[in-house]
């Protein structure tokens, strides 16, 4: 595949995630409104999350697992380890320029390789 292709077929492959965990969560547990938090997980249990608002956002405040995170606050990308295997949820409220607040967030599993 070409290097050129992987952001598309990345986008592709998170959608078609996003899509079929609403199909299977109740309203109240889908948190990524919009698709605005892209995370991958991989590199040997390792993750990575960013902010995929084209909006300028601000004051950005992070959640593991429902407990804030103050080290990965105020920036729009994040990046830690996890358990083989272990299923997380991480998530994020900002500001944009126009006030408005946003709160997403989604639920992963940590895996060996990048998915």
């Amino acid at each position: 595949m070409l290097k050129s292709t992987r952001p598309r077929v990345l986008a592709c492959i998170a959608l078609a995630a996003v899509s079929a965990l609403a199909v299977a969560s109740p309203a109240s547990a889908r948190l990524n409104p919009a698709g605005l938090l892209d995370c991958e997980s991989g590199g040997n249990y390792h993750y990575t999350c960013h902010i995929e608002d084209f909006a300028p956002q601000t004051n950005e405040v992070w959640k593991y697992n429902g407990s804030h995170v103050p080290a990965f606050d105020g920036h729009s990308s994040v990046y830690g380890a996890c358990a083989a295997g272990l299923r997380f949820s991480i998530g994020v409220t900002y500001r944009r320029a126009n006030g408005t607040t946003i709160t997403t967030g989604m639920t992963m599993n940590c895996l060996r390789d990048w998915q």
